[in-house]
């Protein structure tokens, strides 16, 4: 019975998941072929950034306020239908620099909400392993992803005018399917006490998570926003952004499989994830430094940035797991919404010295910054594991 009511969870989530993000990953590539019609500059690209990584911060922030006063289920209601709002008001609402740019903080604002709230539902669910329920969120990301890529690569690329009737049905169906399993599953049934929050506690014991978490988002952003244009410079081959977030999302697949085996025990042997996570951090330096010269080649290029995929797979889930063993409820949805907060700082720091780091720091700005950031992390991730022995 046991086993059966596992299966039944499993399969909740995973369709779950799937079906929300399928009109996510749908919607970037209408939004973004939509703008390439309108011909906007390179300014107004920076502004629709900015407001992107602004409604991030400020819905995770509200989150972290309102989540005790109003129930789950009706968050992640609301924050879809927020979310299909601003994703149709930008493509049918005039484009100026008013309104418009208020649809897409809005649209990220609500875009965020869902991915959290789902996260917590498969962390707590005591019949399911943490690190299968790492796998099966990501896992069912990446199932979406691969699922949008193959049908835009047949159809949507294709299509000279905007498919306003395709937008319309890869948002209908998903996200009529997302709300009947969420409205009909037993597993989203799932009740917090707010009585027993610890904050600032919390606050405290996550202080090696939210460093990692951070670097990582402000790498992800600065490597995504600067790559083209230092490969430019330095006569390196240019991927185009879609290409390496494509690399980085099949290197993900194989990163899952590492992620359910190696925390468990093998033999006498237990990998510890701390000791990982600082090989993974000192690994992604010596590539990032080493750029120059493995990005001359098209082949290193595609097996490093593959590599990359992986070890930013591996460095983030590995600090989800640490923090679901270290919190449960209320608090482990807390340490959440503080992570995913302190991840969209980094993503807001990546994207300020991506924009300056060329005229405060040179041509080679890119790459120092990610280059000491990584150090800086690697050097006091070591003295903290020392400090509280986590090596053991």
């Amino acid at each position: 019975m046991m086993r059966k009511r596992t299966i039944l969870a499993f399969f909740a989530y995973s369709f779950c998941v799937v079906a929300y993000f399928v009109p996510i990953f749908a919607n970037s590539i209408f939004i973004e072929g939509y703008l390439s019609r309108q011909s906007i500059n390179f300014i107004e690209h920076d502004q629709i950034d900015a407001m992107h990584i602004y409604g991030y911060v400020v819905a995770t922030i509200l989150l972290l306020v309102f989540f005790r006063y109003v129930a789950f289920k009706k968050l992640i209601t609301f924050s879809v239908f927020l979310y299909i709002l601003s994703t149709f008001a930008i493509v049918l609402a005039p484009l100026n620099e008013g309104v418009s740019w208020s649809w897409f903080f809005l649209h990220s604002a609500s875009l965020i909400i869902t991915p959290i709230l789902m996260l917590w539902y498969i962390l707590c669910d005591d019949k399911i392993n943490n690190n299968y329920s790492i796998a099966i969120y990501f896992s069912s990301i990446l199932t979406a992803y691969l699922v949008v890529e193959l049908v835009g690569y047949f159809i949507i690329y294709n299509q000279a005018d905007f498919p306003l009737e395709g937008m319309v049905v890869s948002n209908l169906i998903p996200f009529g399917v997302f709300g009947s399993i969420l409205g009909l599953s037993a597993v989203y049934e799932a009740r917090i006490d707010g009585d027993d929050e610890q904050f600032y506690s919390i606050m405290r014991n996550m202080e090696i998570e939210s460093l990692v978490g951070f670097t990582v988002f402000y790498v992800l952003i600065l490597m995504l926003r600067g790559y083209d244009l230092y490969a430019l410079i330095n006569h390196l081959v240019i991927l185009e952004v879609r290409d390496i977030q494509f690399i980085m999302f099949i290197a993900m697949v194989i990163a899952i499989g590492v992620t359910i085996f190696l925390p468990f025990q093998v033999g006498e042997q237990k990998f510890n994830r701390h000791k990982l996570s600082i090989s993974c951090i000192a690994l992604m330096m010596i590539l990032f430094t080493t750029l120059p010269y493995w990005g001359l080649y098209y082949i290193t290029d595609i097996v490093c940035w593959f590599i990359l995929g992986v070890l930013f797979y591996l460095l983030f889930s590995f600090h989800l797991l640490i923090l679901s063993e270290k919190f449960d409820g209320i608090n482990l949805f807390t340490a959440l919404a503080i992570y995913a907060l302190i991840c969209c700082f980094g993503c807001y720091s990546g994207y300020l010295v991506g924009a300056s780091s060329e005229n405060t720091i040179g041509e080679n700005g890119f790459l120092i910054s990610i280059s000491f950031v990584l150090l800086g992390l690697l050097l006091y991730y070591m003295y903290f594991s020392k400090k509280h022995k986590l090596y053991k």
